[in-house]
């Protein structure tokens, strides 16, 4: 097996690097002491093709590999952990989600926005008495009709305080007949 990056690799990294060099470091305290949300930053990285990296170009994402995702997320949080953390529940948390869970419909209707960075990305997950435990969420969503009911308190949700989209854990009661 290769380890070796390959060239297109090896490029984005550098190019990365010297993006969170000039841009992101030179915020991280201001960003870290005043618990701001990265705003420059976020926008920055959205002109720069950062959201929607894995996503295929027919929803305007730039169709690479994970890994490329990955060399992303690795050099800012070199720079500054609450701009990688950003960029982590954007692109990968809520955008990758819709793409690979989410229906046709809302693939087009939340991907566009999110990948071009006119809309914030977050997941909720965290919940006071279940922590990050997938299977003692709380938190329920009922169907009625076209719409879900949400009922539960989530915690800890990166980018929350400005996200337009989230992605919400909950259990679901089934309908007749199905599995919950």
């Amino acid at each position: 097996m290769d380890f070796e990056l390959t060239e297109e690799h090896k490029m984005l990294k550098e190019t990365v690097a010297k993006f969170v060099d000039r841009d992101v470091i030179p915020l991280a305290p201001e960003i870290d002491e005043e618990e701001k949300f990265p705003e420059k930053s976020f926008r920055a990285m959205a002109d720069m093709g950062f959201y929607g990296m894995t996503i295929p170009a027919s929803y305007g994402g730039s169709g690479a590999d994970f890994l490329s995702c990955v060399l992303v997320m690795e050099e800012l949080m070199r720079g500054c952990a609450a701009t990688g953390n950003t960029y982590g529940a954007h692109a990968i948390l809520c955008t990758e989600s819709i793409f690979r869970n989410g229906n046709e419909a809302q693939r087009r209707k939340f991907l566009p926005d999110l990948i071009a960075g006119n809309k914030i990305g977050a997941l909720a997950l965290t919940e006071p008495e279940a922590g990050s435990d997938a299977l003692s969420l709380k938190t329920r969503a009922v169907k009625k009709g076209d719409t879900y009911i949400l009922n539960g308190t989530k915690m800890f949700i990166t980018n929350g305080p400005v996200a337009d989209v989230a992605i919400v854990y909950a259990k679901t009661k089934p309908e007749a007949g199905e599995r919950g």
